[in-house]
């Protein structure tokens, strides 16, 4: 049972991850009014890219710990 809620939380993650991608690609101001150029743009991208990446490695360390406690029952 705790693997299949994993693997549900681990496509919610996907899910945010691609549309707050998306919303950064395709807007055309930010929330200051600024106009986003191709720079900004990438620049976003690589914070949210690191942002994931840290929660990724967070989830692989449960994933691990998880795994290691299910198989010593």
């Amino acid at each position: 049972m705790g693997l299949k809620i994993w693997h549900c939380l681990n496509v919610f993650w996907l899910l945010i991850f691609l549309a707050t991608e998306l919303f950064i690609l395709l807007r055309r101001f930010d929330g200051a009014g600024a106009v986003q150029t191709p720079i900004t743009r990438i620049i976003a991208s690589i914070f949210l890219f690191c942002f994931f990446t840290i929660v990724a490695i967070i989830q692989l360390i449960i994933w691990l710990l998880i795994r290691k406690n299910k198989k010593t029952r």
